[in-house]
């Protein structure tokens, strides 16, 4: 009778432990499809794709992004990357907003053309909706940088010997305009307005040749739109001779 009891309390004792390896990997599974279901979903719904141009000015050296000043024009376009191909918007009706303001709505509408916000610097919130995208709504948001205009001094290498003499040239950016014929240059060194030349970018500055080493010569600089009277730049630097 003991030995009966016994051998029956060891069975007990040997189930036990299926059970728990059981639960835990049913467990585990559970979890499994809970993490991995929103993942797959999230990389298969549709995601719009918004890139956009300004139409400003910068130096043909300047490498970076072109940026919009107040009312400068602007392109942009909308692809929708769906299941990792780019889709078709063929009989889509596609609305464009800036700063929640419709500004262009029409089927398979994914260019348009605009101008930037009446902000003297900040962003503005340009979005792409397509209520009626197959299986649902899809939109998105982005915000574009507005700037003011901005101008730079270069001082011109040139010969270290003759240390009386410099040239100084003007780097505008991000003006309303498509070439540097259309600004306006105004310079003054030292309180006086220096030669005009024929590249009113540009000027050459001639000192006394007994200045000592170390003189601090005083450059300003105005740029302004000519076809935009309330756009424009300024600057003030020192050149050490």
């Amino acid at each position: 009778m003991v030995k009966m009891m016994i051998q029956s309390s060891r069975k007990r004792h040997n189930i036990t432990p299926s059970i728990h390896t059981a639960r835990g990997v049913f467990l585990a599974a559970v979890m499994s499809v809970f993490f991995i279901l929103p993942a797959e979903a999230q990389v298969r719904s549709p995601q719009i794709l918004i890139t956009w141009e300004a139409h400003t000015y910068a130096p043909s050296r300047f490498g970076g992004k072109l940026l919009p000043a107040t009312g400068s024009s602007l392109d942009a376009s909308a692809e929708v990357v769906d299941q990792g191909k780019i889709s078709s918007l063929k009989n889509t009706t596609v609305y464009w907003y800036l700063d929640d303001e419709l500004v262009q709505s029409g089927q398979d509408l994914q260019k348009i053309r605009f101008r930037a916000s009446d902000i003297a610097a900040g962003t503005m919130d340009l979005r792409v909706q397509i209520p009626d995208y197959p299986g649902g709504i899809i939109l998105k948001t982005i915000q574009i940088p507005v700037v003011r205009p901005d101008v730079a001094i270069r001082r011109i290498p040139g010969d270290a010997s003759r240390r009386s003499i410099f040239s100084l040239e003007a780097l505008p950016y991000f003006f309303n305009v498509n070439s540097i014929a259309s600004l306006g240059f105004m310079w003054s060194v030292n309180g006086t307005s220096p030669d005009v030349t024929s590249r009113p970018d540009m000027i050459t500055v001639k000192v006394n040749d007994d200045a000592p080493a170390g003189t601090a010569i005083s450059v300003r600089l105005g740029v302004q739109n000519t076809k935009d009277p309330l756009q424009g730049a300024s600057r003030q630097i020192a050149v050490t001779l």
